[in-house]
């Protein structure tokens, strides 16, 4: 009779605890210890060294929950009994910086400037969202980015965590005159300063991030991060680069590379190939007839390199 009277008591529990059920009395006192597990796509090599955690109240009354978890695979903590939206994201990239952090559909993480017009690669962001939790005392319910609810009578939450940035690769094939390169950089213009971390989506308006040219055998190649994949805003993207000489001079030289970054991105990576520039001998720009570039994709026309003293 006892069996039948527990298991009595556990089905009455579970409707309680259902997705649908509201009206759940919230214990003032003993918080609920929370278990949070953070899921990552199946290629993600860098995952983070340590997660933020920000559990906003439904109820505006009640205070926001911030918690900082190391490791970046799972932790545990304690909040008291309510319902909630959480924001999680990586906490181990000193490029990155957040803000309106006091609001669930507001908060954003953004890149930290460079300088007045350039911002510095915030590095690989993951970041996650969970748009309704409950906490009861007969465990946790939550909606799955899927529209799914879960429910887990052992206070277990697991938050899929996803790659927000985009990597950028800029080859010059071919360049002539390489021993007469002191430096050089690529500026990609057309970038998201920052994400909206309660969707995901890049927000505010179009920027640039710098790229190091290193030195590969007669050619340069950049790796660089940024946020904002192809077609995040109505923009078109250009790219500058900026090379110094071993005899003082600075030169730039402008692409339209709007057409090649639709062309050539892929699994969040976009790859701009230059196959032929030269870098002037005397401190003069080169001819015209000496200076171009042949990537292969029609509309892509040669622009000129222009002295800066």
């Amino acid at each position: 009779m006892g069996l039948v009277v527990r298991i009595v008591l556990i089905a009455l529990c579970a409707v309680i605890c259902g997705c649908t059920q509201r009206d759940i009395p919230y214990p003032d006192s003993n918080p609920m210890t929370i278990n949070l597990i953070f899921e990552y796509e199946e290629d993600a090599t860098e995952k983070p060294e340590g997660v933020t955690v920000i559990f906003y109240p439904i109820d505006s009354r009640s205070k926001i929950w911030r918690f900082e978890i190391p490791g970046g695979e799972d932790g545990t903590v304690e909040i008291p009994y309510g319902k909630y939206k959480m924001i999680a994201l990586d906490n181990d990239l000193p490029n990155v910086y957040l803000d309106n952090v006091e609001s669930f559909s507001s908060i954003i993480a953004g890149c930290v400037p460079l300088t007045e017009q350039i911002l510095r690669q915030p590095g690989i962001l993951y970041s996650g969202a969970i748009n309704r939790i409950e906490l009861t005392t007969c465990g946790v319910n939550y909606d799955t980015d899927e529209g799914d609810c879960k429910a887990c009578p052992y206070g277990v939450i697991r938050c899929r965590m996803y790659d927000r940035s985009i990597r950028w690769i800029v080859k010059v094939n071919s360049v002539k005159n390489l021993h007469l390169l002191r430096n050089a950089t690529a500026v990609v213009d057309g970038v998201a300063p920052e994400i909206l971390l309660s969707t995901g989506e890049a927000s505010g308006n179009a920027t640039e991030f710098s790229m190091t040219l290193n030195a590969i055998g007669s050619g340069l190649e950049a790796f660089g991060t940024a946020f904002g994949k192809p077609g995040w805003s109505s923009g078109k993207y250009g790219m500058t680069l900026n090379i110094t000489t071993t005899y003082g001079k600075k030169f730039s030289k402008f692409f339209d590379i709007n057409n090649l970054v639709y062309l050539n991105y892929s699994n969040r990576t976009v790859v701009i190939e230059i196959d032929e520039i030269e870098i002037p001998v005397d401190g003069h720009p080169a001819d015209d007839d000496d200076v171009g570039i042949n990537v292969g994709v029609s509309g892509w026309q040669e622009i000129n390199i222009d002295l800066y003293s």
